[in-house]
């Protein structure tokens, strides 16, 4: 791959030399669109499960060389990351969480007294986690080289849990040749 250097001169005035990669092209072809869902079951929240190899694997069925895939959660108190798994990592970002929206924090998303839009049967005072996911969001793209996730050498996808235990839906779209 050809390289090239490029200075940019920002706003601020100050010169910053870039190096980049051409453009390169991999592939040729009619591309395709594969979808698949994995459903699990969370036990807890907050949970970061990393699904990584879940998404590879069904990368590897069907067959897309080169493109991206995209990972989705269906959920409002559920989302897609990726970062490290690293134990103590994934400890301070459950603390980060708890300093973002605690679960001791008054909602009025808690107040069934008052709220009477969208309640489930099952309903529970999970405010906290809606307002989480307000910075977490629900997906992630991932481009795809040579039939292989293209994460930095620490990255993992997780599904980030920020509720109670529930059944939890992700969808995977494939796109690529």
């Amino acid at each position: 791959m050809d390289t090239q250097t490029l200075t940019t001169i920002p706003p601020d005035g100050k010169k910053y030399v870039v190096s980049s990669k051409k453009p390169e092209k991999r592939a040729s072809g009619i591309p395709q669109i594969h979808m698949a869902s994995i459903t699990l079951n969370t036990s807890r929240g907050p949970q970061f499960i990393d699904i990584t190899e879940l998404v590879q694997e069904n990368l590897d069925l069907c067959g897309i060389k080169e493109g991206n895939v995209f990972i989705y959660s269906r959920h409002t108190t559920a989302g897609i990351v990726v970062n490290e798994n690293e134990p103590l990592l994934i400890k301070d970002m459950y603390r980060y969480l708890e300093r973002l929206a605690s679960p001791a924090d008054e909602y009025d998303h808690n107040d069934f007294e008052v709220r009477t839009v969208n309640m489930c049967d099952d309903e529970c005072a999970n405010g906290h986690a809606h307002c989480q996911h307000l910075t977490i969001g629900c997906s992630e793209h991932v481009p795809v080289m040579e039939g292989k996730l293209s994460l930095g050498q620490w990255q993992r996808i997780f599904l980030l849990e920020m509720d109670r235990p529930r059944t939890r839906e992700i969808y995977l779209q494939f796109f690529g040749i």
